[in-house]
Formats: C-alpha cells, structure tokens, sequence
C-alpha cells in the first residue's frame, strides 16, 4: 500500500511536469545585426506556428512554450534559430556562419567565386532547380519572371530567338542583350536572322546562342546587373552578363539522374474575326453561265471580307471547279461563315524532352557526363526541330599545387521548316489574318494539289484560273514551300591552377566557342511567289587564350582578394550564300543540268583580335567592402 501511494505520488509529479513544461509563456528579445545594431521588421516564428517581428529597436515578444524552436528571419541576413529553455528573455544576433557563407557564394565574372554580400553591384541567383521545374527547351526563357528588372521575351516561334534586356534599351540600333558567359566560356548569342526578319518584314528566324544550352546541365545562374559586374569583359558587356555556372561531380557522392518530360503548346491568342461577311470587295455575287446554267460566283480575287453578308445563299466555292475532285465538281455549297476557319490550321505542339546523366567524385578526380535529347513539334503543320546536346566535366588534381579543369560541350540543332514571321511571302498567319476570307474551310483546303502538281488556291485569279492571284493555299507554304536547317557547335574550357604559397596562385585559360551553320530555302514553282532556292553557310569561331595571378588572404577582421591578368580574344565570323533568281527546283533540293537563271552569290568573313589587360584589388573589414 505504502509502495503504490508512493508511485502515484512520482506519476503526479511527472504529470505535473510535462504539464509546467508544456504550458505557453511569453517569450521577449532583441534582435542585432553582427555590428550591434537593432534590426527592425524581422520575423519571429515558432514551430507552432506563431509569428511576431520587431519593432524599430529589433524588440519582439511571442508566446511559445519550453523546447520550441524559434527562428529568426530579416531580409539580407542569414537566418538564426534558437531554442527556447526555462528563461523568457533571449538576444538573438544574425551573425553569418560557415554555412550560411557558403550558401551566399556566388560567381562573378570570370569564374571567381565570392560572397553575395562582399560585392559592391547588383546580382540575383537562380538555382538550376528553378530551370529545370519548367522542361523547357531553351534554359534562359525560365528566367522570366525570377530575376527582377529582367525583360524575357520567351521565342513565339519553333526554337527562335529569346529576347532578354537587363538594365534597360540603351540602343535603338544596336545592341541590347547581355553577354553570356558559361564556366567562364563567353558564349555567342548572335542569330543568322536577316534585317526583313528583324523588323517583321518576313522571313523565318532560326534562333540564338542560348538554344545551344542544356537546361539539365545548369547548377545556376547569376545575373549581373551593373556596370562594376561586367566590366572586365569590356564593351560587350554593357547590358549586363549572365553568368551560368553547369554542374560537376560532387565530392563523395556518386549520382545517376534521368530526366524526362513533355510539353504541350497551343495558339494562344488570335485577333478577333468577324463573321457576317464573306471575301469579296462588293455586296453581290457575279452571276455566270457555266454548261446552260447560272451560278452564282464568288469574287475569289479579291483576299478580303468585304463581300456579301452571310445568309445562306448557293454558291460556287474555290473547291468547285476541279474536275478531277468530283465530290465537290460544279457543286454548290451554302454562304456561310465555317466552322473550320483559320483556328483548326494550327496543331497542339509537343515537346519531348529526355536527359541522362552520371557523376562520379575519387580523392583526387571527379567527372559528370550528360546526354540530352529534344524532339519538338511546332503548332505550325510540318515544322520540327531536334537538338542532341552531349557534356563532359572534369576536375583532376594531379598534385597538392596543381589542378586542371576542363568543360566540353557538343551541340547538334537540326530544324525543318520553320514558320516564317512577320509580313512575308510565306507568312501563312498574315495570309490569314490580315488578309483571306471567312467562308474558307481549312478541312478542304488540305487538298492543295492537283494530279499534275499545280497548286489548288482559293485566291483564285478569276474562277475558270485556278493561278493565285496573292496568296497561296497555307498548306502548299508548309509542305512545298519548305526550309532545312542545321547547327553544329562546340564550346569548351580547359583550366590550369598552380598554388604558389598559401593564399597566392596562379591560373591559366583556353576557352573556345565555335559552331558552323547551314540553311536552305526554296519557293516552289507554282507559288504565286517567284519560285527559287537559296543555301547560306555561317561560321564563327572565337578563341579566349587567358592567364592570370590571384591573392587572397585574411588578417582577422581585414581581408583581401586581388588579381590582375592578361587576354587575347580571337573572333573569325564568316558567311556564304547563293540564291537563284528564278530557274527549277526539285523536292530534293538539287537543280537540275543548267536550268538556273542568274544565280546571286555573296560572301562575307570578318575577323579580329583584342588583347587586354586588366586587375581588380578588394579590400574589406567584416562585412564592408570597397573595390578598384
């Protein structure tokens, strides 16, 4: 009896206890920064789920209970957290630490890795997470959206152009884009687009640099915004630099990652259509004899909407006059708007995306490969583009002093027809939009040819001359009309580091970025165009040959980062292209004997050298810092 009062007794202390440990108590403190000073509108939260922030003098008060944790948050500074004991009142210091420094390790230019908070410009971070949540094909458009003050104009077109501005338009003819930089790599980002293609006069646009890079391979991404940020890489930096940093094999860790996905894209948005009046310039039919018989004719010569009001009424379509199609042969057929207008034209896109990599770390060696693939089809009909993009990354250690570091990557694009933008020849959105008629079904307008292979247009010059008057049958653009193109790139880095003494060394640079390019266009014969074919050959090399002398070093509070370093940058740029004016040509893209008609020929090649000198010295105490 004795023994069991006793054990009630100790039960209802413990009970008591955890009841006391349990209970909420209000919980007051401080917050600083390292210097001392109160850090106002930080936030207080606790693992309950509470929430407080200081006041203009870092105070704060919050109930929470013995053993919760409390963390501290302030926009700037590295989080702390605490737990909370048998006192009430707590100093909370946001002090940086080991951890905390290295998450706040950023690269900047030329491959030198410093603390976000010792540089003295403007830079934002993006993960490599953040590019590849979206399995997009072009690893800068994911951009938009998470660097502030960056303009990200995603391409509208299969693989074209991404259109970035960082600080702003500082040219009206010149130049706008940032430079890109990939592990130190200055990567070209120019596009082979012709002037009529620049400013919407037609044409097809077959992309930039930024296509070239795999999104899979990305670690991150760091965007420098101010003048200070770019200016070792000279006047081409003006507009900024995106720097892209890939991934490498990560020491004592061996990882195997297979990435695949798949997108889907649609026409978004087109202009609103009316669907009262058919194609025609006057408010009438034209009323002919075919055979002993009336018909009532539409003005098919005319590519506008400006004819009779929609009621119904019996008419001869395009489609009608062909004898050889006798389902609809001098058959008439309601005036109405069609349910399958300019809309259906166009097809779901889809994007395959698939990537394998491997990455392996030893004591002295580590390595990742990769391998990608990218099958696209546009919303355009016939239109495709494929990319394959293979990686190396090595690091070897071949002694205590010396290392060697090298990056390679191979590209290959290959891109079939496509679709030509702006106000063009075969520009089959202007054809629709700004032009054609509202009768049309695109369901027969998939029969574009005849037996003989001359082309079936609705723009039809008069209805017993099937020639188009202005504008093709948009299925003949897309399947004779056609174009091919093909990009070969390679670009690389091989490092050298030789540690002279304990905060001094040395490294040495050899960077190439080099791709050759090849389009070719035809025209069929029968277009309403004049027919004709053109090639055009690009190539562009540029060589980066570097070396430079680095001390770091630390005396308490103080320390000190300094470099100076010598460049030679070579940059060949070269383009032939011929162009029949006029003359045969076949689906194989051959001509045949001698039947071209003045053929143009151009050529163009340019090349440069630039030899630079320059350094940076870096002083700082704690956490302030001055640069020159």
């Amino acid at each position: 009896m004795r023994r069991n009062l006793k054990n009630l007794f100790v039960l209802g202390g413990l009970l008591l206890g955890a009841s006391l440990y349990a209970q909420e108590k209000t919980v007051t403190g401080t917050v600083t920064d390292p210097d001392g000073f109160p850090v106002a509108d930080a936030v207080v939260k606790t693992t309950s789920g509470k929430e407080a922030y200081t006041d203009e003098n870092g105070m704060f008060s919050i109930e929470a209970k013995q053993g919760d944790l409390v963390t501290v948050e302030a926009m700037g500074l590295p989080t702390q957290t605490f737990s909370v004991g048998a006192g009430s009142e707590y100093k909370v210091t946001l002090k940086p630490s080991e951890t905390v420094e290295l998450e706040g390790a950023v690269v900047t230019a030329l491959g030198i890795t410093r603390d976000k908070r010792s540089l003295g410009y403007a830079s934002q971070e993006v993960k490599g997470d953040v590019i590849q949540a979206g399995r997009g094909s072009n690893a800068l458009q994911s951009l938009s959206g998470n660097v502030a003050g960056a303009q990200i104009t995603a391409p509208s077109s299969l693989g074209g152009s991404t259109r970035i501005t960082l600080r702003g338009i500082g040219s009206i003819t010149g130049e706008n884009r940032p430079l890109i930089v990939i592990d130190g790599i200055p990567l070209a980002n120019n596009n082979v687009n012709d002037t009529n293609t620049q400013r919407g006069g037609g044409g097809r646009d077959y992309g930039d640099g930024a296509f070239d890079i795999n999104p899979d391979d990305v670690e991150s991404i760091n965007v420098l915004k101010g003048g200070p940020a770019s200016a070792l890489y000279g006047s081409r930096a003006v507009n900024g630099v995106i720097m892209i940093k890939t991934k490498t094999g990560k020491k004592g860790r061996e990882d195997i990652v297979v990435n695949t996905g798949v997108a889907f894209e649609s026409i978004n948005q087109i202009p609103s259509l009316q669907n009262l009046y058919g194609g025609g310039a006057s408010d009438t039919f034209e009323t002919v004899n075919i055979g002993g018989k009336d018909y009532q004719i539409v003005d098919y010569a005319t590519d506008e909407s400006w004819g009779p009001r929609f009621n119904n009424q019996e008419v001869l379509q395009w489609y009608a006059f062909d004898p050889e199609f006798a389902s609809d042969y001098m058959k008439t057929t309601p005036w109405r708007a069609s349910k399958n207008d300019a809309k259906s034209f166009f097809n779901t896109g889809v994007a395959y995306t698939n990537s394998v990599s491997f990455a392996k770390s030893y004591e002295s060696t580590n390595f990742r490969v990769s391998l990608s693939n990218v099958n696209q089809t546009g919303i355009v009909p016939n239109s495709t583009l494929k990319k394959t993009t293979a990686g190396i990354n090595l690091s070897n250690k071949f002694s205590d002093v010396f290392t060697v570091t090298t990056n390679l990557t191979y590209t290959r694009t290959d891109g079939f027809n496509r679709p030509e933008v702006g106000y063009g020849d075969n520009s089959v959105a202007q054809k629709m939009f700004q032009w054609g008629q509202r009768q049309l079904d695109y369901n027969k307008l998939r029969d574009y040819k005849l037996a003989n292979g001359n082309q079936r247009s609705w723009n039809r010059t008069s209805w017993d001359e099937g020639t188009p008057a202005y504008s093709d049958n948009p299925y003949w653009v897309v399947y004779e009309n056609t174009s091919k193109d093909k990009r070969d790139r390679f670009y690389g880095n091989v490092e050298f580091k030789y540690d002279i003494a304990p905060g001094l060394y040395a490294v040495a640079n050899v960077m190439g970025d080099t791709y050759d390019m090849q389009v070719s266009e035809r025209v069929a014969v029968g277009s309403q165009a004049m027919s004709k074919y053109s090639e055009a050959y690009y190539k562009f090399t540029e060589m980066n040959y570097e070396g430079r002398i680095h001390f770091d070093k630390k005396w308490g509070d103080f320390s000190l980062n300094a470099f100076a370093g010598v460049n030679r940058r070579h940059k060949t740029q070269s383009r032939l292209s011929s162009s029949t004016n006029g003359g045969l040509v076949v689906p194989n893209y051959y001509f045949i004997g001698n039947s071209l008609d003045n053929p143009t020929t151009s050529s163009f090649r340019e090349t440069s050298e630039v030899n630079s000198i320059y350094g940076m010295i870096s002083l700082g105490y704690k956490n302030t810092r001055s640069a020159f």
